[in-house]
């Protein structure tokens, strides 16, 4: 079990540590990663499944069996990329709702690389205040850190 903020690398390097020390136990990966490439280096690191955390519960259990007789299995990416479109394209509007209008200020300027400090200066508030901002509005789109943050207004266009 990983803690959800923890750096994709971390959990690399996790996953490589748990092989090393524990070569025969089974490694199923439950992510809200759905990045191909991503996902290649974690069976790369020899998981023995990736699985959406939006995925149904039947197809975790799947994965769940075929990893203790030790096999590998691999969720169907046509499924994964539709469950986590589907779970997007249905939250992404509420999400965004639940931000307040200076969170959105915040966003649009984080976004466009301006500093915290910066930020503070440009809207006449203190660096706290922007953080807070900033971070309460990572916690309503469900982000972790900074860099998941840019990419989640970019991929779904916040300030296109």
């Amino acid at each position: 079990m990983m803690p959800n903020n923890t750096q994709s690398s971390d959990g690399q390097n996790y996953i490589q540590f748990l092989r090393r020390k524990y070569p025969n136990i089974a490694l199923v990966v439950l992510t809200m990663i759905s990045n191909p490439m991503i996902i290649q280096t974690l069976y790369d690191n020899n998981v023995n499944a990736v699985v959406s955390k939006e995925a149904p519960l039947p197809e975790l259990i799947k994965a769940i069996t075929l990893a203790g007789q030790g096999k590998q299995y691999r969720q169907p990416i046509v499924d994964l990329t539709t469950t986590m479109k589907s779970r997007n394209a249905s939250t992404l509007d509420e999400r965004v709702k639940t931000l307040s209008p200076r969170e959105l200020e915040v966003l649009r300027l984080f976004v466009q690389g301006k500093p915290i400090v910066e930020i503070a200066k440009l809207l006449n508030r203190s660096d706290k205040t922007i953080s807070l901002q900033k971070n309460a509005a990572m916690r309503k789109l469900r982000v972790e850190n900074n860099q998941a943050l840019i990419s989640y207004c970019i991929t779904h266009h916040l300030f296109d």
